[in-house]
């Protein structure tokens, strides 16, 4: 359910003012950018302020209008002195300081081996937040479904954010599923790659000439893959790795961690009941 009122645009931001959202991956405007449901996780360094990762918001309870919960890559957290601040894709950013939340827990496994022994992906992580998103026209959760069935046909899309400028972004790259995942490996001996737990696309838009200064200027890391079923956007993916060809004929490729792979656990994290079927496996480290 949402019903909005009332909007101005801010230096091309469309904003709603006022809006009740309790439905999972639904789209207020046409173009949105897909900015509703991803956050961002800003750092400071110097005094500079950066993106440094993409997350996605997760839902909550059916009906619940906010969540705590927030998904993205574990190699977001392999290099910070201090934690970074996550602040909602969607706002204007204009005080990180006044608008970051701050992170209390995460949840990833404990290595390669454990993600192996559990059947899941190795590259994601489950954050919890120090306060709770309200659900509005610029905070939208994606949804959770396990068993999503995605193949060639399916529309899917991954955001284009700018990796400098806080409030730059473009049209979202539209992403052709390769299916079977095998045939993916087929464009590059150095994948190896499970149809349990990776998701392999190519980027079909833009053209592919435009696609290397893109590439350069786009932030990726953590960025999901979102695909339409039924009229609602699902998160299938968390990116994992990209490949770029030489010949600027053939399009890159991109890499996902598989969510529907761990979809029960982000569920059984969301609530605080994580199972003894992952606990074993998992990290839980507090902040």
């Amino acid at each position: 359910m949402h019903a909005c009122i009332s909007g101005e645009t801010i230096l091309g931001y469309f904003e709603l003012l006022m809006c009740e959202i309790t439905d999972c991956g639904v789209q207020i405007e046409e173009n949105s950018f897909l900015l509703q449901h991803i956050v961002y996780f800003i750092g400071i360094r110097d005094g500079v302020i950066f993106k440094d990762c993409i997350g996605t918001l997760m839902p909550s309870a059916p009906n619940h209008t906010h969540s705590d919960t927030v998904i993205t890559s574990r190699y977001c957290f392999t290099h910070w002195e201090t934690l970074p601040l996550v602040v909602i894709g969607g706002e204007f950013l204009e005080d990180v300081l006044i608008q970051g939340i701050h992170m209390v827990r995460m949840i990833s496994p404990f290595g390669r081996a454990e993600a192996n022994a559990a059947n899941i992906p190795f590259n994601f992580a489950i954050i919890k937040l120090s306060a709770n998103i309200p659900f509005s026209s610029v905070a939208i959760a994606a949804c959770l479904k396990s068993d999503l069935v995605i193949n060639s046909n399916t529309t899917c899309y991954m955001p284009n954010i700018h990796d400098t400028y806080l409030n730059a972004f473009g049209l979202p790259f539209k992403m052709s599923i390769l299916h079977p995942v095998e045939s993916c490996a087929q464009l590059s001996s150095q994948l190896k790659l499970s149809p349990l737990k990776h998701i392999c696309a190519t980027f079909i838009m833009p053209p592919v000439l435009a696609m290397s200064h893109l590439i350069n200027t786009s932030l990726f890391e953590g960025a999901p893959l979102l695909c339409l079923y039924q009229d609602r956007f699902y998160q299938v993916g968390i990116f994992d790795w990209l490949k770029i060809f030489r010949d600027n004929s053939t399009r890159p490729i991109a890499v996902f961690s598989s969510v529907t792979a761990i979809a029960p656990l982000i569920e059984q994290a969301i609530v605080g009941n994580i199972s003894n079927e992952y606990y074993s496996f998992m990290s839980s480290i507090d902040f």
